[in-house]
Order: structure tokens, then sequence, then C-alpha cells
């Protein structure tokens, strides 16, 4: 096995965007940064996405995966409540293996979706759902907007033979965005 090379770096925020009308034609987004990435967090209508870039000159392991370390929104109120979202990943019954397969690489400059979904109208308010996560019952108001994602494994399980090792090179640590005002008829 090489050298382990785990580099733990502290995001910086980059942005604050402010968003009159959630479903106006506009794009806006929050940015963040942290060792070899750089995450965005991307409003347009009632589409929200966020993508990954690699800002490194080398290629970058990276495993966002719905199951086993998923982004997750934080949407706060003005006075910094958060919302609750409920995790489904306590509804699924797995075996919890992490195989080798669902880690990606991403080439130097590349930048890749690594989520995206579509705000929901219903009788009880705004529905969202981010991979895992389900906010129901957001109300019309103004909100706080980020994302979070949290690089923190590097073991694997071959899916073929059964072997489990550890990835070499993968960078470990936290990004979050910037906060977007997210304003909600």
């Amino acid at each position: 096995m090489g050298a382990l090379q785990i580099r733990m770096v502290t995001l910086a925020l980059a942005m604050v965007a402010i968003v009159p009308g959630c479903f106006g034609n506009s794009k806006v987004q929050a940015v963040g940064s942290g060792g070899p990435f750089e995450i965005k967090l991307n409003l347009k209508g009632k589409r929200l996405w966020v993508s990954l870039k690699n800002l490194s000159p080398e290629p970058q392991l990276f495993l966002h995966d719905g199951f086993f370390q998923p982004s997750r929104i934080v949407i706060s109120l003005n006075e910094g409540d958060e919302l609750s979202a409920f995790d489904t990943r306590s509804l699924i019954k797995t075996d919890n293996t992490l195989y080798r397969a669902l880690y990606r690489n991403i080439a130097p400059g590349d930048e890749v979706i690594l989520a995206e979904t579509k705000l929901e109208s219903g009788k009880e308010g705004y529905r969202l759902r981010w991979l895992p996560f389900e906010f129901d019952s957001i109300q019309s108001g103004e909100y706080g907007v980020r994302v979070v994602w949290e690089s923190e494994m590097m073991g694997w399980t071959d899916s073929e033979t059964g072997q489990s090792g550890s990835m070499d090179a993968i960078w470990l640590g936290r990004l979050e965005s910037a906060s977007l005002r997210m304003k909600l008829p």
C-alpha cells in the first residue's frame, strides 16, 4: 500500500447570493472550497443542484453516495434555527458494504453534479427531497440554504473478490457552501 495522503482542510466561504424570488429564471449560486475541491449550491426557479469541481492539477478520488456519504441541504430560518429533515436511510435495510466501485475520479478542472432536485408545492407548503433527506411542509417565507458534504470514508470492499482495503490518496474533510437566501411565495 502506498503512502497515505490525507489532507484535512477547513473550507473558505466564497460568496453569498440574495434571491429575490425563488421561482424566477435567474440562476444564483453559493460557493465553498477546501482542499482540492470547490462545492457549489445552485438555484434556478424550483431546481436546486450541487456540483463539485476539482481545483487541483491532479485527478481526485471522492465518494458521494446517497446512502454512505451524501451531501445534505441545510435550510435555516432568519433567526438561525434549522428546519428538520427526515433521514429515510432509517427505513432502508441494506448490508452496509461500501464497495470500491462507489468511489469516483474527477479530472483536474472538471466539475460534476453530485445531486439535484426540485421544490414541490403542496397543500401543506413546499416539499424538498435531497438524496435520503426529506423536508416536508416548508412554509412561505425567506430562508438561508447551504450544502454540507463531509468526506470521511476511505475503506472499500471489492464486490467480486470480497477483499477489503482503503483508498491511498483521498481527501478527507468538510466542505460547506456559503448560504443562499431563498424566498418562497
